[in-house]
């Protein structure tokens, strides 16, 4: 919660009800051993509706349990809709991690990794990624331009070289400690949190 409340989404925050469950005897994983596959989203989302009434859950895995450490990731959402999301730990990426995925499942944002090194490739253009060297999507927004690489990609090289972000560098950049979202991507959480009081 104390990593939510560093971004800069402000009095949107309040727009949230937190709720901590501690069970250290639950697995979100097909194979606990591997925490980074297999990741149960189903299981996440219907625990947090069941305990607490939750719209949308996240787990975080216990930040002892060695077979999370030294991971590539610092979690995942399942994608645009699904509501739940996971990480590895609450101060994994700088303490990044909760938000950011957050983020992809709560307001459906996309990853803004990439260069101009990146391959091409194609990834849904909600809010944060643009298709148009213009960006025309968030011209006039604050703070905004048009900057090579957008969407998650996969490895080695992450993001794609045809897909332009807003801003050189944010929390959906997953820069470690950096914790600020993008005008195109407060408008994402706004759109999302518009129903709530």
């Amino acid at each position: 919660i104390e990593n939510i409340k560093k971004t800069n989404l402000d009095g949107l925050i309040n727009k949230m009800n937190f709720y901590i469950v501690n069970d250290l005897s639950q697995s979100y994983h097909d194979d606990p051993s591997k925490p980074f596959e297999g990741i149960k989203f189903t299981k996440i989302l219907e625990t947090g509706k069941d305990i607490c009434g939750a719209e949308s859950s996240i787990a975080i895995t216990n930040p002892l349990n060695s077979t999370c450490r030294g991971g590539q990731y610092g979690g995942f959402a399942c994608g645009y809709g699904c509501l739940s999301s996971w990480v590895c730990g609450p101060n994994v990426v700088g303490g990044i991690a909760v938000p950011h995925e957050l983020a992809h499942a709560i307001a459906f944002v996309e990853d803004e990794y990439g260069d101009s090194g990146s391959p091409q490739g194609s990834e849904p253009l909600i809010y944060n990624c643009s298709d148009e060297p213009t960006c025309s999507k968030w011209s006039g927004m604050s703070g905004t331009g048009c900057y090579i690489g957008c969407g998650s990609g996969s490895p080695p090289k992450f993001g794609y070289s045809n897909l332009y972000r807003p801003t050189d560098e944010s929390i959906m950049r997953a820069t470690p400690n950096n914790f600020t979202f993008n005008s195109p991507s407060l408008k994402a959480w706004e759109e999302a949190l518009k129903n709530f009081q």
